[in-house]
């Protein structure tokens, strides 16, 4: 007695089709979804700091997902940023002879709070000849030299403070479904 199934062909081309499509939609899933979760997460930790997108974001890293490696990698930088990167109401047309005359470079890092900046005593504002950018300095000690920047808060804290990794998964869990679905659909048509 013999039993045949009829389009079990078929189904067998589908189901090639299926195992051969599920690693790179996949992979092609999970780095959508966590695009969307960066930028979530540093939208969210924003909120209450007075620095640009920009800037924020290269204090943060992310390694997309690869054939070889089904995982995202989300990293925040330790250390601080400096406080060039955060609103300083006026600092940059102060010549030296006005911010000697002010005693420093205000600033403002968090938002809210009032709508005074605070100035940090000794710091001042300097020119790099050769890059053109600027930088809030303050001297270590007595002495002239060493010049250190001023920086301010780590990023980790910021994060953490707003919840930002908390924020990043599950931004990445409401979209990996809908992209992975979407990126299945793509590769089986």
């Amino acid at each position: 007695m013999m039993i045949t199934i009829d389009g079990a062909d078929k189904l067998g081309v589908k189901l090639k089709n299926f195992v051969a499509a599920f690693q790179p939609a996949t992979k092609l899933a999970m780095n959508e979804a966590s695009r969307k979760a960066r930028t979530g997460s540093l939208r969210k930790t924003r909120e209450g700091w007075n620095i640009k997108a920009k800037s924020l974001k290269s204090y943060t890293s992310m390694k997309p997902a690869t054939n070889n490696r089904m995982e995202i990698l989300f990293t925040i930088k330790s250390g601080g940023i400096p406080l060039k990167e955060f609103a300083m109401p006026g600092w940059l047309a102060k010549t030296r002879e006005e911010q000697r005359a002010t005693k420093g470079v205000s600033y403002k890092v968090k938002k809210g709070g009032g709508a005074r900046a605070k100035p940090f005593k000794g710091a001042f504002v300097e020119k790099s000849i050769s890059r053109g950018t600027k930088f809030v300095l303050v001297r270590e000690g007595e002495s002239r030299y060493p010049l250190v920047p001023l920086t301010v808060v780590s990023p980790t804290y910021m994060f953490e403070q707003a919840e930002g990794v908390a924020v990043f998964e599950r931004i990445f869990k409401e979209n990996f479904v809908e992209r992975w679905d979407h990126q299945m659909k793509r590769y089986l048509k």
